[in-house]
């Protein structure tokens, strides 16, 4: 529905219906919001599977940098 609302804005806009485009905006935005709140409760709203920040992430990245030079003899 928000895929062929968006093909129906694009019309109204070609067409300059100002009315229409702005009941057609109203509508896809309500259908962006629902397809928004199905992915959050399939998904959940908490972090990333891994469990990881990103800032985590870089620090463990950094730290297997490090330890390969110092294997090979490295500065």
């Amino acid at each position: 529905m928000a895929a062929a609302s968006f093909i129906h804005l694009g019309r109204a806009i070609e067409a300059d219906d100002v009315e229409a485009a702005e009941r057609i905006d109203r509508m896809l935005r309500c259908h962006l919001k629902d397809l928004k709140a199905t992915k959050t409760t399939r998904e959940g709203n908490g972090p990333s599977q891994q469990g990881t920040t990103p800032a985590e992430w870089a620090t463990e990245l950094l730290e297997r940098v490090a330890r390969k030079k110092r294997e090979q003899g490295e500065p």
